[in-house]
């Protein structure tokens, strides 16, 4: 495993010590929410660059514009300590309990002030549902535990997760999430085992910037397997927003519930009040997982999912939402199969791509991280639309590099510079006992043409971090949010030496700089 030291590069970029650690209580939490995407989400499955990392740059002589990246110090959101002590993070499954760990966390910034920043993420997964916000762009952060998103603020599930936040024009925050009871209850959860989910769609709403929430708000009820939220708002104008779900296939019907909802599809609810309520489902597609959603200038909403009946074969795919109905689903041009892959240590490790970022003008862009086991190379790669899909760009390779590559996500700053977020373990040495990985951002401000690397953290093992669904896990989804021209905020999870429990949440700002000359 590599140094964890902190390391200085005064030409390029600075990459901070690490925060103080302690030793994880256990691996050994089964997450029972997230496993429906193990169980029916498996992802089946060039632009030149300039890298710059902590610990030494590497300068390829034909990069068309010379650029860095400057990367503030990591600042940990929140304390990193559960607030789950007692009875109320004792549940009856057995094997689900506080250990100060956080992951996926879905990040926003205000339209109006872009030094606001939010954060929601899981707690504990999946005892919690968490948020924090930044009011000094991402120095100082408070945490908050909205009511009913945990048994230990109202409510008694034994499952809250797959959560997203959205914020509208009036910056007001809406908190998308699922919650509910995996069953059966008291016993490890054994992949391939019949399990089943019964589990609501809700909806809290903010409108201190998360200083407070609202009770949870019943999108789609109890008596479903539904997971993977998404949240699309209103950028320009409040009130106005979209949660998109999908509808897991159960084993068998829990007792006492009954059905209302397809499975195998993706469902979609619009609220025009500020989530006072909200429309009845309407389908979408089908499909075995829901992953993008986002919302054109005009109203038009364009939604991304994997389908296909074969895990293996499965691919993204997405659907606008015209004036005559959703589209018929269409393949995205690149293919992401990080899902779930296994690591060349031996492990299996759970991730999914944030595949798609509205730019200005309407423009899509899409990122797709890739891992090729024979030969043990790992992809990042854009492409964009300027028609919604109907046209993309040639794939433009932002970093091809030794071993798996995963979580990609993108944004895009005004004036054109684009973001890419990613995990990588190209440090790793093989048989160490350990998954050296460490969080890895790009940036390119000339259309994808030549990309400018940098790490974002110091290395970690991912081999000491959360297995809440028996397979390693950072989290299902990250994102990149841009702050002004040329600026970036990433929320991404590490875990020991970096982090104090099995995971914590770390928050960076990126700057593009291009250099004179």
């Amino acid at each position: 495993m590599s140094d964890p030291s902190g390391a200085h590069n005064s030409d390029h970029t600075t990459v901070f010590a690490p925060l103080p650690t302690r030793e994880h209580l256990s691996r050994t939490m089964t997450d029972r929410l997230t496993a429906a995407l193990v169980a029916g989400v498996l992802i089946a499955g060039c632009g030149s660059a300039r890298e710059t990392t902590g610990e030494a740059a590497v300068e390829h002589t034909d990069s068309k514009e010379a650029v860095r990246l400057a990367v503030s110090k990591p600042v940990r959101i929140g304390t990193g300590k559960s607030p789950l002590d007692g009875d109320c993070g004792k549940l009856s499954d057995g094997y689900t309990y506080p250990d100060d760990t956080e992951t996926d966390p879905r990040l926003v910034v205000s339209p109006k002030n872009p030094a606001r920043i939010a954060v929601a993420f899981m707690r504990d997964p999946v005892l919690a549902i968490s948020t924090a916000a930044s009011e000094d762009g991402g120095i100082t952060w408070r945490e908050a535990e909205p009511p009913g998103l945990s048994p230990c603020t109202g409510t008694s599930y034994n499952s809250y997760g797959d959560q997203d936040l959205g914020i509208d024009g009036g910056d007001r925050l809406y908190l998308a999430s699922v919650q509910g009871d995996f069953l059966p209850e008291g016993q490890p959860l054994v992949m391939g085992s019949e399990y089943w989910m019964n589990s609501a769609v809700v909806v809290s709403t903010s409108d201190d910037f998360g200083l407070t929430w609202s009770p949870p708000r019943v999108v789609s009820p109890l008596g479903e397997y539904q997971h993977t939220t998404l949240i699309a708002t209103d950028p320009d104008s409040a009130g106005t927003a979209h949660v998109a779900w999908h509808v897991h296939r159960n084993p068998s019907q829990p007792e006492g519930t009954e059905s209302h909802l397809e499975d195998g599809h993706i469902y979609l609810a619009s609220t025009t009040d500020g989530g006072a309520s909200w429309s009845r489902p309407e389908p979408v597609m089908a499909a075995r997982g829901a992953l993008d959603l986002v919302r054109f200038a005009d109203g038009e909403l364009l939604a991304a999912a994997l389908a296909g009946e074969d895990p293996t074969t499965a691919a993204t795919v997405f659907s606008r939402r015209t004036a005559d109905g959703w589209t018929a689903p269409q393949p995205l041009p690149l293919q992401s199969n990080t899902g779930a892959f296994m690591h060349p240590e031996g492990e299996m490790v759970l991730a999914i791509d944030t595949p798609l970022y509205l730019g200005s003008n309407d423009t899509l862009h899409l990122v797709a991280s890739t891992y090729d086991p024979v030969t043990d190379r790992g992809t990042v790669a854009v492409a964009t639309s300027a028609d919604r899909g109907v046209t993309w760009s040639a794939p433009s390779t932002v970093a091809e590099v030794d071993g798996p590559a995963w979580n990609a996500a993108l944004g895009v700053a005004p004036g054109g510079a684009i973001g890419v977020f990613w995990y990588d373990s190209r440090e790793d040495v093989p048989g160490d006992g350990s998954i050296t990985t460490r969080a890895r951002f790009a940036a390119s401000v000339d259309n994808g043409a030549s990309w400018t690397e940098t790490a974002l953290s110091q290395p970690f093992d991912l081999a000491k971090g959360p297995r809440p669904h028996v397979l390693l896990y950072l989290g299902n989804y990250f994102e990149v949010k841009p702050t002004g021209p040329g600026a970036f905020a990433v929320a991404y999870a590490v875990t020991p030496p970096l982090s104090e429990g099995a995971a914590d949440l770390h928050f960076v700002n990126v700057s593009v700089l291009r250099q004179s000359g």
